[in-house]
């Protein structure tokens, strides 16, 4: 198997009253990074936060930059931001654009969803939604964003929410729009009405979709109580796992700090017989050509 590349959703939405160890501030945020990569993360991803309230600044290029230009003191980690969810994807995007080609604090990939799906939040013991919308991403919307990443050399992780996104992705692929070494997420929920089972028989309704013989580094993501499962599973069937504070993973022992999490991983990757990617062999892995 591929040596293991850790990704760490550093805080998300995450307040310091569920998790202590959750980074707000831009110093927090670099140190943290810097102490999940010094651990064996390859690839940190933060929302940039309100530092007086937490509150979320999804597009603030300047707390991104600040932040950034810390980490990238210290370490070569791979970085990607985030975006909104609205329904218009050239608004939601434009701090990516300008992540992309900053002199300094630049981005270096992008994971972005394809298709609709469903963001409807079921509530097991109430039986029923509390919220309930969908997200939609038109092929013909995203193509400019597409076209930029290739030209910038921005690496593009492809998330699939749905069996048919992975349709999708192989069409964007065919296009000539996701050059290099195609890199997707399988992002799973227990309690949202997306996507398959997060389990193995899920997990592999994912990786039957995928042509044979064509190369795909793969993630696993799921929020909350699948997510140590699946994780488990994506070491163990040759991808790669998405850790961290950001999805709230429930800690029985109490709550764990990032790099506590990356440690625990690494020990976990060890254990079944896979090594562990430096930023610099995960770059090559998925064949990003920007440093």
């Amino acid at each position: 198997m591929d040596k293991l590349i850790i990704q760490v959703a550093m805080n998300e939405r995450v307040t310091k009253a569920q998790n202590p160890h959750v980074p707000l501030t831009p110093d927090e945020i670099a140190r943290d990074a810097i102490g999940c990569c010094k651990a064996g993360a390859s690839i940190v991803h933060f929302h940039p936060r309100d530092p007086k309230t937490g509150a979320n600044l999804p597009s603030d290029v300047g707390l991104y930059r600040e932040a950034l230009r810390k980490i990238r003191a210290e370490t070569d980690a791979i970085f990607y931001p985030t975006a909104g969810y609205s329904d218009d994807v050239n608004a939601d995007l434009a701090h990516v654009r300008e992540l992309a080609i900053a002199p300094d604090g630049r981005a270096d990939m992008y994971m972005q969803g394809i298709g609709a799906w469903s963001l409807a939040a079921w509530d097991p013991v109430a039986k029923n939604f509390g919220r309930d919308s969908t997200f939609v991403v038109s092929h013909t919307a995203l193509t400019p964003f597409l076209e930029f990443a290739r030209a910038n050399t921005l690496k593009i992780v492809m998330m699939a929410h749905e069996l048919g996104h992975v349709r999708s992705i192989l069409m964007l692929r065919a296009a000539g729009l996701l050059p290099g070494p195609l890199v997707i997420q399988f992002n799973f929920s227990e309690n949202q009405a997306y996507g398959p089972l997060p389990n193995e028989t899920g997990l592999r309704a994912y990786l039957d979709m995928l042509p044979p013989g064509l190369k795909v580094h793969w993630f696993a993501q799921a929020p909350g109580a699948a997510h140590h499962r699946m994780n488990d599973l994506a070491i163990r069937m040759g991808g790669h796992p998405r850790i961290g504070i950001g999805d709230m993973a429930p800690e029985a022992g109490g709550p764990l700090s990032n790099a506590q999490l990356v440690e625990r991983t690494v020990a976990q990757a060890r254990a079944a017989g896979r090594d562990i990617a430096t930023p610099a062999e995960a770059r090559a892995l998925m064949g990003m050509t920007r440093h």
